[in-house]
């Protein structure tokens, strides 16, 4: 594989590219103020398209069908279609021993859930290529990321004809091309809104219980993009470990951020851009328990794994720099009420405003259908089960069934006790 080249260019001209992006690194030579030069090394991207010797790993290397030699002129010709026209965000190998197979990198686009994610392909041609689409198959480490990449492998795309589309999405022997399939996987399967991608779901409608789904959905998303990133780094593809640890080691911080930002609720799942304002919905936005678990869990898995490959990642926490399990802290009340200061949390008096409105405290609710929170303005979940005293009286205690609240009753009885009415 071709990385890591070095060679001189003139004094502040730029680098001389391939048509597949160049590779590696360079070294110019600067002038510097006394005339003399010096040498820098440039950091250039990684070779989009190379051929490599070792298949070793490949999903099909035990394909024993023959290639005839029209296929196989067929194949090159696709080559320096990948070699001339790769975004950067697709990288792509070739095997000198076996013409038929291609393995390719995806870079998961901005704007979804597959952010700075890399998904790996591997690609066999048929001996009657292109008369049949290519096969692929999705290194999917047992994850179902997509409703278009199965566990097992299955891409299902209209071009590759595994599955049904109209006439001019299927797979066209004269000008179908290996291009077109990775830009399609690319565009359409790892999009924005993944959970549409199921016909069943329909299309996408602001508002309606199927933007909810579609939300959930992206944060599983997520949640199994980055345990992949775990599993490619613990054992990257062959032909891909150079680029796999360059790849996350540019992509670390952003990642980790990104991380934070949702298990936050600043902003939704596939809406973080590092540095740049919140784009798509309101920031603060509700996260359930399970991806902010989740999200603690990985978070200090994925800050070892990325400095273990010499990621910068200073000013970042090792552990998710959260509170309340992944969520912002709580706020703080300006004034301390009763119970904070003295470390009770008592009822409020029947027919008055409750304690938290009162002192300006914040005490924690009990369970019932609505939490102190929402009654009163505060910034609490509401608990699950009966409701609470405060629907009734404002208080925070629960009611006992079949009668007044509890508040109502003690003091019932203290004043018949004290002889009053």
């Amino acid at each position: 594989m071709l990385r890591n080249k070095r060679r001189k260019t003139p004094p502040l001209a730029p680098s001389s590219s391939s048509a597949c992006g160049g590779g590696g690194s360079s070294v110019s030579d600067v002038a510097e103020p006394n005339g003399a030069t010096s040498e820098i090394e440039e950091i250039e991207p990684f070779p989009r398209f190379d051929i490599v010797a070792d298949d070793s790993d490949h999903f099909y290397r035990n394909s024993s069908q023959t290639i005839p030699a029209s296929t196989q002129k067929r194949i090159m010709h696709e080559w320096k279609l990948l070699e001339q026209h790769l975004p950067e965000s697709i990288t792509v190998r070739a095997y000198e021993k076996k013409v038929g197979l291609l393995r390719a990198a995806i870079v998961g686009a901005a704007a979804t859930p597959y952010h700075d994610g890399l998904y790996f392909f591997d690609i066999f041609f048929p001996p009657n290529y292109p008369a049949k689409p290519p096969q692929v198959h999705y290194l999917s480490f047992g994850y179902r990321i997509n409703p278009n990449l199965y566990t097992n492998g299955t891409v299902c795309l209209s071009l590759l004809n595994t599955w049904s589309g109209s006439f001019l999405e299927r797979w066209n022997p004269k000008e179908s091309t290996i291009l077109q399939v990775l830009l399609s996987i690319q565009a359409l399967v790892l999009n924005e809104r993944p959970f549409f991608n199921e016909p069943a779901y329909g299309i996408f409608m602001s508002g309606t219980s199927a933007e909810k789904y579609s939300f959930a959905y992206n944060e599983d998303a997520f949640v199994l993009s980055c345990k992949s990133m775990l599993h490619l780094l613990a054992k990257p593809p062959r032909g891909f470990e150079f680029f796999v640890a360059w790849h996350f080691r540019d992509r670390a911080r952003t990642i980790l951020r990104a991380c934070e930002a949702y298990a936050s609720g600043r902003v939704r799942v596939g809406y973080f851009q590092d540095g740049a304002p919140p784009e798509g919905p309101s920031s603060k936005v509700a996260v359930p328990q399970k991806f902010k678990e989740s999200m603690k869990s990985l978070y200090p898995q994925l800050f070892k794994a990325f400095s273990k490959e010499g990621a910068s990642l200073a000013g970042l926490r090792e552990e998710q720099s959260s509170g309340q399990k992944g969520g912002d802290p709580l706020p703080v009340p300006e004034k301390k009420g009763l119970a904070d200061q003295k470390g009770g949390n008592l009822p409020p008096v029947p027919g008055k405003k409750g304690l938290a409105d009162q002192k300006g405290g914040n005490p924690l609710p009990v369970p019932g259908k609505k939490g102190l929170a929402d009654q009163k303005g505060g910034d609490l979940p509401p608990a699950l089960g009966m409701n609470s005293l405060v629907d009734r009286k404002g208080g925070n205690l629960p009611p006992v069934p079949g009668k007044k609240g509890l508040v109502v009753s003690v003091l019932g009885t203290v004043k018949k006790f004290l002889g009053l009415k």
